[in-house]
């Protein structure tokens, strides 16, 4: 049942973020309960307390790989959520 249910989410995630989960349904055949606590660890990446928004979001977006074509420094130094706040070359951006 449990395996049942995560291949169910699993494809409705591929489904909708056309993304290739093949790892997942891997894990999922080896041990159900590590797809479980693989879950709960993700979590840990959206913890953030205290710390502004503003911060953890371009926390983030440096923490990004470099090879991903979706982020552009251009698009991060013009944000209005980042304005005021040095940009990803160290310089103000207002």
């Amino acid at each position: 049942m449990l395996k049942w249910f995560l291949r169910r989410q699993i494809g409705a995630f591929e489904r909708t973020w056309n993304y290739d989960a093949s790892y997942i349904r891997e894990m999922i055949d080896a041990d159900p309960r590590a797809v479980m606590a693989f879950a709960k660890v993700q979590g840990l990446g959206r913890y953030r307390k205290d710390v502004p928004l503003a911060a953890h979001r371009a926390a983030g977006i440096v923490a990004a790989p470099q090879s991903c074509p979706r982020i552009k420094a251009e698009d991060v130094d013009s944000s209005p959520h980042l304005a005021n706040r040095p940009n990803l070359r160290g310089t103000p951006t207002r």
